[in-house]
């Protein structure tokens, strides 16, 4: 059994005190690893055979492959243009009609749910703006009566 006194004597668990680590300058920057550049290399030698291989498996019906190859060749479009028409917005006020748009193409399917969301997003954006904008003319005038 060991004692207390050796037990206390190695340090377990942090180390460091918090906001120092024990490699402060870190990993250059553009320091790769060394095994990842290795594989790359590999696959860069064997590249045209390999997707000549996956090709030729994709042709021969291999789900996997076929998958792999359009999601390669096609990648998951993240975002698109939304065909919506904004409302003309020139004060706070104006943001109700944009939402209440919003909400209606939602309900025709013009939009789709995610995309009101980030709408939605920009015109809380545009509000927060105006109100900025409504406190600092309100400071202003408050301050050149004074």
């Amino acid at each position: 059994m060991k004692s207390a006194e050796s037990a206390a004597g190695k340090q377990r668990g942090r180390p460091f005190r918090p906001g120092r680590s024990g490699n402060p300058k870190g990993r250059p920057v553009g320091q790769r690893n060394k095994a990842t550049l290795l594989a790359e290399q590999l696959l860069d030698s064997q590249a045209e055979q390999l997707i000549g291989k996956a090709v030729e498996l994709a042709l021969k019906g291999d789900a996997v492959c076929i998958r792999m190859l359009i999601e390669r060749l096609i990648p998951v479009r993240r975002d698109r243009p939304c065909p919506f028409n904004l409302p003309d917005i020139k004060n706070i006020t104006d943001a109700r009609a944009l939402m209440t748009s919003v909400l209606e193409a939602v309900s025709t399917g013009s939009l789709t749910p995610a995309e009101a969301a980030d709408v939605g997003k920009l015109a809380t954006l545009l509000i927060s703006t105006y109100q900025a904008e409504i406190f600092e003319e309100r400071l202003e005038a408050l301050e050149s009566t004074q």
